[in-house]
């Protein structure tokens, strides 16, 4: 069988049964921590996940108002598969088909890890590298749930396994990967991050020069291209409502008229000096690092434990030091099939912590983590050293790992963020939503209702004459006829809400109280406040 061989102590396996394993241990792996979490209830889910596909396929988004916010105006897309799997489908199968979407991301990392490894006579490495991939605390922790990071993951990491391809890599491999990266792109904008790091790998390659820049530029173009097709149709509808492609993001540039001209912008998590370089990666080896109370990492609200990403740091900051003191590394280097990977890792690295600093921006990078240390690896001299630094990296990821979790619930009958008893709501509804997240709650009601968050952008009195505005005031006409509803929750006071009084609207005593998920809810009648009577 010669280099077509999979051995691991002792045991040799053809390629296509090393394959089979990768793509069977990935999907149980993913099965696993899918089912073992329970059933997802996570709060972006309550807040946007369910609404924006549900309104945007039953034709009430562009009417509603701002129902979850700003993520209101995301791209779509990515939402929808797990809508539909959850709107149709058991909790149990609906959680099994999304954890099968997401278990292909491990599989191609398992595949890049046997590319790396493919000009060896012992693919055991490989083994040990895809183990490693395996070992992403942050990816498990969203298995069987619907944030879009895991399977997004998905284009982006065939589109490095396509651009690993060394010597067999044509003009048609790179425009598909760059068509992958720009969809994902186009569906998740924090994907751009894969964008920068992908010209690193055209830095080095069997290719002459001029013909790794002539794929560099095929791959850029399709990457536009692939932008084009995921994501221009929404942000042309973002441009012709609001008058901002990206809304209501980066408004310093696109100056969109229904929110004020700043930057939105989650700073909580970004770095701030270049100390964060490696406190990050210090403080997910050992726990701890959340930058405010209440947030137990440094790069999430949860405290994933991953020392991977130190090991990572250390071992590309060796090698950069024996490459720039000994030319026989760098030659080593410049024709190792993991040149280009181990570019671009420390660029997206930069990139993500100064840019974003949320670590489920980073997932693709987190899965790779594996087949960056099996690329490490490869600059050391015998083979049993290592076998051994990955096994030890492998015992020590599994060791300290710990996934985090983003909002779970034990698996019922029905998904637990739809209401088992939805409360009676009459025809055409216009919903207020007091509080968050709320939103959630309009997958369970008539699909005819339309739904404005109080208290969003653009909505104080100095701001009349938007699009927003002029959404609102359509709705509430009274020769419209729509009932008016408040829901919040159960016990909290919503007669004060100020968007409800700017509107002269108060809440009546009749209210429906009801509970969904986790939250008991109530939804109350609104009547126009009466005009004082003259003297």
């Amino acid at each position: 069988m010669g280099v077509r061989d999979f051995r691991l102590s002792g045991l040799t396996l053809s390629r296509r049964a090393a394959t089979m394993l990768i793509l069977g241990a990935s999907l149980l792996i993913t099965l696993f921590y899918a089912f073992s979490h329970g059933q997802d209830t996570n709060w972006d889910q309550r807040n946007y996940h369910l609404v924006v596909p549900h309104l945007l396929l039953h034709g009430g988004f562009w009417d509603s108002v701002q129902p979850a916010g700003f993520q209101t105006y995301l791209n779509p897309l990515p939402l929808i598969p797990a809508y539909l799997a959850i709107m149709t489908m058991p909790p149990l199968l609906a959680t099994a088909v999304i954890a099968l979407v997401q278990s292909a991301a491990f599989m191609v990392a398992g595949l890049i890890c046997l590319r790396l490894e493919r000009n060896s006579a012992d693919r055991g490495l490989a083994a040990l590298g895809f183990l490693l991939c395996l070992a992403s605390p942050m990816a498990l922790s969203e298995a069987g749930s619907t944030f879009v990071d895991l399977w997004v993951s998905v284009p982006i990491l065939l589109a490095y396994w396509l651009l690993l391809d060394g010597g067999r890599r044509g003009p048609r491999s790179v425009a598909l990967a760059g068509l992958l990266l720009g969809v994902s792109a186009g569906m998740k904008l924090t994907a751009v991050l894969f964008l920068l790091g992908m010209p690193m790998l055209f830095a080095t390659g069997p290719e002459p020069a001029l013909a790794r820049l002539r794929l560099l530029i095929i791959c850029g173009l399709a990457c536009l291209a692939g932008i084009m097709i995921s994501g221009f149709w929404w942000h042309w509808h973002l441009w012709q409502t609001f008058g901002s492609p990206v809304f209501p993001l980066w408004n310093s540039i696109f100056h969109a008229r229904d929110y004020w001209p700043e930057d939105y912008h989650d700073d909580r998590f970004t770095g701030k000096t270049a100390w964060d370089l490696l406190r990050y990666p210090i403080a997910w080896m050992i726990g701890g690092g959340g930058p405010a109370p209440g947030l137990l990492g440094p790069a999430s609200e949860t405290d994933p434990r991953d020392p991977r990403f130190l090991l990572i740091i250390l071992g590309l900051s060796a090698l950069a030091v024996a490459a720039m003191l000994n030319a026989r590394v760098r030659g080593r280097f410049a024709q190792s099939p993991a040149a280009g990977l181990l570019l671009a890792w420390p660029v997206i690295y930069v990139a993500w912590l100064y840019l974003f600093g949320i670590l489920r921006y980073m997932m693709p990078l987190e899965i790779l983590g594996g087949a960056v240390l099996l690329g490490l690896v490869q600059f050391l001299p015998t083979m049993r050293l290592r076998q051994g630094v990955l096994i030890g990296a492998g015992v020590l990821s599994l060791v300290m790992m710990h996934t985090g979790f983003f909002g779970r619930m034990h698996f019922q009958g029905g998904w637990r963020t739809l209401a088992e008893h939805p409360p009676v709501v009459a025809p055409r509804a216009v919903v207020f939503l007091a509080e968050q997240p709320l939103a959630y709650v309009a997958a369970s009601l008539p699909t005819d209702a339309r739904f404005i968050a109080t208290g969003g952008f653009g909505m104080s009195p100095e701001d009349r004459g938007t699009a927003t505005w002029g959404k609102i005031n359509a709705l509430l006409d009274p020769s419209a006829g729509r009932p008016l509803y408040a829901l919040g929750y159960k016990g909290h006071d919503v007669s004060a809400d100020p968007t409800l009084v700017m509107l002269g609207l108060r809440v009546t005593a009749q209210c429906q109280h009801f509970a969904v998920a986790m939250d008991h809810l109530q939804l109350c009648e609104l009547r126009p406040t009466p005009a004082p009577k003259t003297p």
